[in-house]
């Protein structure tokens, strides 16, 4: 199902409560009045503001005061969200209306999957399908715990029939936006500008991150902060040497998960060791120690460490013998390679992976750790076009479809009910 964002993003605030009364009375429950004198309920023009809030939220820098109390483009913050709830109010009719004028419909099953989704918001999940929800990456793609929405949205004037309604408008605005931009659209966007905007907005690396925590969340030792710094400036001549990047993604792994292990089992046996410790007489002690310390001289485990030492040096040179003599294997362009929005890194790793060449050997020291990486030619694998394709279309032709509704509706003889709109102020909407 392909919902837009932004109108799924207003209906999910599911940490709001709106607290103006359900019906401010007959003259307020409704917010535009088309031509043919069908009016747009009140619980539409809600929802709207309630996005338009938390679109408002994405724009200022102090989170702690409320949007509507800031300046937003040079606008006061209050009119700037009431304005823009009235502009999604008004692109829900001129959906509503090029949608008909086009002749399009939803199949069967597209409704189906919308209804489904429209009853499990407004009634809530079982725990079974909370879990799926989860499993899917649902609940953290919608931001939602699984609650019911309904009961809060009908306490405060959103009705079954407006939530439905701006849930099954979204999907309209959504096969609109492909009618138009999509492959074979009437203005369709070539896969040039599709992949010009991939390469400007996604990078792909793959990286070494020598993190400054280890498996269990716990930080690690200045000594090995040490350690990950001479590691991390190791792997970087290695690679401008030309050694092969999943080779060294391997090594690292693995060194963490026998360090975490370690770490694990001697802490482990610190614990054992104080709790007998505790338990027992002086004399044990001394007797645990005598055996303790005869034990870790025992000639057959040293004989066994020497023997394994040999063995394995012995094994690494031969290894390493072969391995001169035969060529390196191939690097496998798509194993260990991810994919990272420009707008979804900080600063100072959008500046690492965006300025690098293709090939570039990348090394950057942060507060979480170390980076060496490479990049490559994101336009080279088909997976990242086809993974992207939709969001490459909407960074490039969402301004140019709301500025299509926005003028479709401004020529629609909509009347515009401003009392309501004064009533249902951006002030009156406060987190839980």
């Amino acid at each position: 199902m392909s919902l837009v964002k932004k109108v799924i993003a207003g209906i999910l605030a599911v940490t709001t409560c709106l607290t103006f009364a359900a019906c401010g009375g007959s003259d307020t429950d409704w917010i535009i009045k088309e031509a043919d004198g069908t009016t747009i309920p009140a619980g539409i023009y809600l929802t709207y503001l309630v996005q338009a809030l938390g679109e408002a939220s994405l724009e200022v820098e102090d989170l702690e005061t409320p949007p509507y109390e800031q300046t937003i483009d040079g606008i006061d913050g209050n009119q700037w969200v009431k304005d823009r709830a009235l502009s999604l109010t008004k692109q829900y009719i001129a959906t509503n209306e090029k949608f008909d004028e086009l002749g399009m419909t939803l199949d069967e099953t597209t409704l189906e999957d919308i209804n489904y989704y429209i009853d499990s918001f407004w009634n809530g999940l079982s725990e079974e399908e909370a879990y799926m929800w989860y499993m899917y990456g649902l609940l953290q793609a919608y931001n939602w715990d699984g609650s019911a929405l309904g009961e809060i949205h009908e306490k405060n004037g959103i009705s079954y029939e407006s939530y439905s309604a701006t849930m099954i408008t979204g999907e309209k605005s959504a096969a609109l936006f492909n009618y138009y931009y999509d492959e074979g659209g009437i203005e369709e966007v070539s896969e040039e500008e599709l992949l010009q905007a991939l390469t400007e907005n996604y990078a792909a690396i793959k990286p070494i991150v020598l993190s400054f925590t280890d498996s269990n969340g716990q930080a690690v030792s200045d000594e090995e902060k040490e350690n990950l710094k001479n590691m991390a400036e190791d792997y970087k001549q290695r690679l401008e040497n030309g050694e092969n990047i999943d080779d060294l993604i391997d090594e690292y792994s693995n060194y963490v998960l026998e360090r975490d292990t370690e770490e694990s089992e001697t802490s482990q046996e610190e614990s054992s060791t104080e709790s007998s410790e505790t338990s027992s007489d002086e004399s044990s002690i001394d007797s645990a120690e005598t055996s303790s310390d005869e034990s870790s001289t025992d000639p057959a485990e040293t004989s066994s460490d020497e023997s394994s030492t040999d063995s394995t040096e012995t094994s690494s040179e031969t290894s390493d013998t072969e391995n001169s003599e035969t060529s390196e294997p191939e690097e496998d362009p798509d194993r260990n390679l991810e994919f990272f929005n420009r707008d979804a890194l900080i600063d100072s790793i959008r500046e690492l992976f965006f300025n690098a060449e293709y090939g570039e050997v990348i090394y950057g020291e942060e507060d979480f750790g170390y980076i060496v990486a490479i990049r490559y030619d994101i336009t080279e694998s088909e997976e990242a076009l086809t993974n992207y394709r939709s969001s490459l279309l909407h960074i490039l032709r969402d301004d140019a479809f709301e500025e299509m509704l926005v003028n479709l509706a401004d020529s629609m003889n909509l009347t515009v009910n401003q009392k309501a709109i004064d009533y249902y102020a951006p002030s009156k909407i406060k987190a839980q």
